[in-house]
């Protein structure tokens, strides 16, 4: 799905049961990303976002902004970094709870 479909009511035509992951590189903040994926991903799915110098912060943002249980959101965790470059990227991973159904 392209950045600009993101968010959209009704969300675009998916795959049946929704999607197992969703891949993101620059197009919001995690927060955001978690926001507008959830009705896409089928339960136990998980956005997987490409993340710069600020992703401490953004995870720490997203896990006060989303009360992760009662939102539909089982875990965010930080999977890899990649500290030998300037960008400091980190791929992070936020995993849809096993009960909430999607919505397309």
């Amino acid at each position: 799905i392209s950045a600009e479909y993101m968010g959209q009511q009704p969300p675009p035509q998916c795959a049946p049961g929704g999607y197992n992951a969703i891949v993101v590189r620059r197009v919001a903040s995690l927060a955001e990303l978690m926001i507008s994926s959830r009705p896409l991903l089928r339960p136990g799915g998980c956005v997987l976002a490409l993340k710069g110098k600020n992703a401490e912060r953004e995870i720490d943002d997203a896990r006060s902004e989303e009360n992760l249980a009662s939102d539909g959101w089982s875990d965010i965790q930080p999977l890899a970094a990649n500290t030998g470059t300037d960008c400091g990227a980190i791929i992070v991973r936020a995993v849809k709870a096993a009960g909430d159904t999607p919505t397309c």
